[in-house]
C-alpha cells in the first residue's frame, strides 16, 4: 500500500487516526524533499518509510497554438504593448499563503509608471474567494488591469503561459510548484 504526499497536506500533525494509517503504508512518496521532512517530522515517521518522486513536466502538454493565442489576447483585451504578468494558481481563502493579494497591489503601485501593465490571474476559483478579490481589486481601482480566467483546461494551459511577459508565483511555500516546470 502506497500513499504520495504532494504537499499542504502533510505539512502539519494530522489527527491520531491518520497518523495510525500512516504506519500501515508499505511506503510513503512526497514530492519533494521539504515535503518528506515535514510529513516525517509532524507524524513521526522512519525516514525509511519515505521517499522522494520529483513531479515533472507532462511530456504530452501540448503546443501553444498560436490562433488560440490570437483569441485568448482578443478574449482578454491584452494589445500589442500589454506587459502581462502571469500566475498560475489555486484560488481559495484556505490558500492564503499563495501571495497574489501582494502581486495586485503591486499592480496598483506600478500601474502608474506603466500603464500597459495587466495581471492574468489563471485558475479555479471559489465563490468565496472571488467575491474578495473582486472588492480588492475595487478597492484599489485596477479593474482594467486585472484578468480572471477561472478554470483553464490542461489543454490550454501552454496558450496561457504563451500570453504572459513575466511568470510570478508569490506563493511563500509549495510542496513541489510544477507550474515552475511548466
Amino acid at each position: 500500500l502506497m500513499l504520495i504526499a504532494h504537499g499542504i497536506e502533510v505539512w502539519q500533525p494530522l489527527p491520531w487516526w491518520k497518523r495510525k494509517m500512516l504506519q500501515h503504508f508499505d511506503k510513503i512518496v512526497a514530492v519533494s524533499k521539504y515535503t518528506k521532512e515535514k510529513i516525517q517530522e509532524y507524524n513521526d515517521l522512519h525516514s525509511d518509510k519515505v521517499s522522494v518522486l520529483n513531479n515533472c513536466l507532462d511530456p504530452f502538454l501540448p503546443e501553444p497554438d498560436e490562433e488560440n493565442i490570437r483569441q485568448l489576447k482578443k478574449k482578454y483585451a491584452i494589445h500589442k504593448n500589454d506587459k502581462v504578468l502571469l500566475t498560475l494558481t489555486r484560488l481559495s481563502l484556505k490558500d492564503k499563503y499563495k501571495g497574489y493579494e501582494k502581486v495586485l497591489k503591486a499592480v496598483q503601485i506600478m500601474g502608474e509608471d506603466y500603464p500597459e501593465l495587466k495581471y492574468l490571474i489563471v485558475g479555479e476559483y471559489d465563490d468565496e474567494s472571488k467575491k474578495q478579490l473582486d472588492e480588492l481589486i475595487e478597492h484599489l481601482d485596477i479593474q482594467t488591469k486585472v484578468i480572471m480566467t477561472g478554470f483553464i483546461s490542461d489543454k490550454g494551459i501552454a496558450d496561457h503561459y504563451k500570453l504572459a511577459d513575466i511568470y510570478i508565483m508569490p506563493s511563500i511555500k509549495e510542496g513541489f510548484g510544477i507550474v515552475f516546470i511548466e
